[in-house]
């Protein structure tokens, strides 16, 4: 990310780890495809945790004996002493136990019990194969190597091949080509763990009651078939970013990226995403983890949300770039979106938009896609009332002053004004006092670059007006009769720990404004009319005013927010326009028609009937 990186180290600081699945009753392998909604509450008050091993020293050293190994050819392939086993045959393997402190290792025997040439071995502790069915053992081959379910990047291929086709390939530490899944009985109980990898399995000489020296993905055989489809996504997402190295610094991008391959095989609805309402969560730093994800698996939520919203805007080979790159951290997120032409600010910026509008009619950026994903809503932080004067030092006003606030590095604040004419606003930065004031400025304006506000205006008539505005030390004028403006202020920096910011607003009550149609001849709107008439059939007519000159392009979309005819796209002097639309070849139902002059927005709907 570009920055004056002397500023960033006085400013950054280093994340935290987790995982939350539930479990419950068993299930065929159709059901394990369609997890069903009963589930969620489960999913949400869940202590089940992923058990993978991000930030220890253990795991940073295992992961540079690995890496220090590849890079010398010095990695020990296929294990010679073992032949390969057949259907019922018994082996030791260490697994961990996470709860214990003392000694997190032990040995247990386990027996084969599925086969599946060049994929992987599916063994189970011989103490636990009264609790795995042959449905489990099946429903874990067709989710891993057959079907995922039909929201999926390919319904008809594997959670294994999805994966291999977004993030690459895992280590194959011990190049056999295989795979070995071990069911055991992980923990049970509340805050237990799930699944987990192991960075020590691809650690070349560590002791042999360590680790198991190949490529393996543990899982709990108390889970059900469901549950285990899902930690197979996000597990095995994480033994393939061992392959680069996991982010250790950055917890929240090593486990967005295991939460994304849920999402992208099929499991969008696994995470439901209820930080939102909380306006503390998001007033968080984006990139921030606690350990265990947080209350109700909170960070894993946002992860969640985040990756699946870059990928929805770009494509899903734009996450595997990330977990691919050498480079980690939100460094390593802006780098792959470069190459989309794109840049974490700017994507932060709009994903904070889309958390509070979530509406892609209005702007493809501006919402989310999966179906389940579509009513989320960010609650405000804060709603004013701009019929209720204030106290100020001079008397009753209506206004608003925060002389000082904090905004964390990639967080977000909305503030609601509701009832509102002609808002006069002002977003700053503010030095921090404990530096010399030539660096305490040099601080401020870095930081009023990274202060990225918009304004979301409703108006009487239901049209929508966005802002893209600068955070400056002068007050920005915003002309019109609003029923609401929203404030998204947005630190779109996550690479930072903080920033401090004052912001100070006036208006006239929307009661007190006037009723003429003087929007029409304000500077910086533009104004789009209902069309007429509707519902029509198969013309209407739609008007439009523009105040100034700009590039102009006014567009019709259904209500899934698809594109279906452009009819301006192009520079276009200010004045009044009218367009006729005919929509003999469409089908009945709603629309919506929406222009834009450079960055500002209306929206209308129409009614085609037939």
């Amino acid at each position: 990310m570009n920055g004056n990186s002397n500023i960033r180290a006085l400013l950054s600081g280093i994340l935290l780890l987790g995982l939350s699945y539930p479990a419950g009753a068993r299930q065929s392998p159709v059901q394990a495809l369609n997890p069903v909604p009963q589930m969620f509450s489960a999913v949400e008050e869940s202590g089940h945790f992923c058990g993978t091993d991000f930030t220890s020293p253990g795991a940073r050293e295992a992961m540079a004996a690995y890496r220090e190994a590849r890079r010398n050819g010095a990695l020990p392939g296929a294990q010679k002493q073992h032949s390969p086993p057949d259907i019922g045959d018994e082996r030791a393997f260490n697994v961990r136990e996470p709860d214990s402190d003392t000694d997190p290792w032990k040995t247990k025997t386990f027996r084969l019990v599925d086969k599946q040439e060049t994929f992987y071995f599916l063994w189970v502790d011989v103490a636990e194969l009264s609790e795995v069915s042959p449905s489990d053992v099946e429903g874990i081959k067709v989710a891993f190597l057959e079907q995922t379910p039909a929201s999926s990047i390919e319904p008809g291929r594997g959670i294994l091949a999805n994966n291999h086709r977004i993030f690459g390939p895992p280590p194959d530490y011990d190049q056999d080509g295989m795979l070995d899944l071990l069911l055991y009985d992980i923990g049970s109980g509340s805050g237990s763990t799930i699944g987990y990898v192991s960075a020590v399995d691809i650690a070349p000489n560590v002791p042999d009651s360590v680790g198991n020296q190949a490529d393996i993905l543990y899982l709990d055989s108390e889970a059900n078939v469901t549950t285990l489809a899902v930690i197979l996504a996000h597990e095995y997402t994480h033994l393939i970013h061992l392959r680069t190295g996991w982010d250790f610094d950055f917890t929240f991008n090593t486990e967005g990226y295991a939460e994304y391959s849920m999402v992208m095989n099929g499991y969008p609805d696994w995470r439901p995403i209820r930080y939102l309402e909380d306006p503390e969560e998001y007033q968080r730093p984006l990139f921030d983890w606690r350990a265990g994800g947080g209350p109700q698996a909170r960070d894993y939520q946002r992860g969640s949300l985040f990756f699946s919203y870059i990928a929805e805007q770009h494509q899903p080979e734009t996450i595997g770039r990330m977990l691919q790159s050498e480079t980690k951290g939100p460094d390593g997120v802006d780098e792959a979106l470069q190459f989309e032409n794109a840049s974490l600010l700017e994507i932060i910026r709009n994903f904070h938009t889309a958390n509070f509008l979530n509406d892609r009619s209005i702007d493809p950026r501006f919402g989310h896609g999966y179906p389940s994903r579509q009513n989320i809503r960010a609650v405000e932080t804060r709603r004013i009332n701009g019929e209720l004067p204030r106290e100020s030092g001079e008397g009753l006003c209506y206004c608003f002053d925060v002389p000082l606030d904090v905004l964390n590095g990639g967080a977000v604040k909305y503030i609601v004004f509701d009832d509102v004419a002609d808002l006069n606003l002002k977003i700053d930065a503010v030095g921090y006092e404990v530096f010399p004031e030539n660096i305490r400025e040099q601080i401020r304006i870095t930081m009023q670059n990274r202060i990225q506000p918009r304004l979301i205006g409703e108006l009487q008539d239901g049209s929508i007006e966005i802002f893209d505005i600068v955070a400056s030390a002068d007050y920005q004028h915003f002309s019109g009769n609003f029923r609401s403006l929203t404030l998204i202020v947005a630190q779109v920096d996550p690479g930072v720990v903080s920033g401090k910011i004052t912001y100070a607003a006036d208006w006239t009550p929307l009661s007190q404004a006037t009723d003429t149609d003087e929007e029409i001849s304000l500077p910086n709107s533009i104004v789009l009319r209902q069309n007429y008439p509707n519902p029509f059939n198969p013309q209407t007519r739609i008007s439009f005013t523009l105040n100034r000159p700009g590039q102009v392009r006014l567009a019709v979309f259904d209500l899934l927010g698809r594109e279906i005819r452009v009819l301006v796209d192009g520079f276009s002097p200010a004045g009044n326009y009218d367009i006729v639309l005919d929509a003999r070849d469409w089908p009945s139902g709603t629309y919506l028609y929406r222009l834009n002059l450079d960055d500002v927005y209306r929206t209308q709907r129409m009614v085609l009937t037939k």
